[in-house]
C-alpha cells in the first residue's frame, strides 16, 4: 500500500470520475469508502443530484488501478453502465492523510 505525500508524489495518481447507472439506493458510497481504505487511497464520495455517484481519490498507481476495476463491478445491488472522468481540474478537499469520506449529497 501506497501513501500520497511529497516524498512520494511520483507515483501518486489523483482521479475524479463520475458513475453512472443504478448506483443510488443501494449501497454503493458506503461500499465505495471500505474498497477505497482496504486500499489506502485517500478521497472522498458523493451522490450527484442527477442519480450518478462522483469520487475523487488518489494513491498509488497500482491501488488506484485496482479501484477503478471495482468501481466498474460495484456493490452486488448496483448496476454501473459507464464511469467518465471529470475534465476540469478540481482540488482535492483538505483530509487527513490516509481518509476517505463520504461527502454530503451535491445540493439539488
Amino acid at each position: 500500500m501506497v501513501r500520497c505525500s511529497v516524498t512520494l508524489l511520483v507515483q501518486c495518481v489523483e482521479k475524479h470520475l463520475i458513475v453512472f447507472g443504478r448506483v443510488q439506493g443501494v449501497g454503493f458510497r458506503a461500499w465505495t469508502k471500505r474498497q477505497a481504505e482496504d486500499l489506502g487511497l485517500e478521497g472522498w464520495v458523493r451522490n450527484n443530484s442527477d442519480g450518478t455517484v462522483e469520487t475523487k481519490f488518489r494513491g498509488g498507481r497500482a491501488e488506484v488501478a485496482r479501484f477503478e476495476l471495482l468501481l466498474h463491478q460495484g456493490p452486488k445491488f448496483a448496476q454501473v453502465s459507464s464511469i467518465r472522468p471529470v475534465g476540469e481540474d478540481s482540488e482535492m478537499l483538505e483530509i487527513s492523510a490516509g481518509t476517505f469520506v463520504i461527502l454530503k449529497n451535491e445540493a439539488l
